[in-house]
């Protein structure tokens, strides 16, 4: 059986690529909505007086932060 040992091997280290996988996506998600707390306070803080805008909430600051960080930093993969 030494067929079934080796997908048993395969089948360990799939899964816990996969846990390692879901935990980053995670933690990255709740480290963008962390940030979005500071945005919201400002943009609430100021621009409703300023502007006469509305408030947001921490969705949209959410999406303001990932909005930015793509206009600004883009998807580029590579560490140069």
């Amino acid at each position: 059986m030494l067929g079934f040992e080796n997908l048993k091997k395969i089948m360990e280290k799939f899964t816990k690529m996969v846990g390692i996988a879901t935990i980053t996506v995670v933690v990255i998600f709740g480290l963008s909505i962390l940030l979005a707390f500071p945005v919201k306070w400002l943009w609430n803080s100021t621009l409703p007086e300023l502007f006469g805008l509305k408030e947001i909430g921490v969705w949209m600051a959410w999406k303001i932060v990932f909005l930015t960080s793509i206009l600004f930093k883009g998807f580029s993969v590579s560490s140069k």
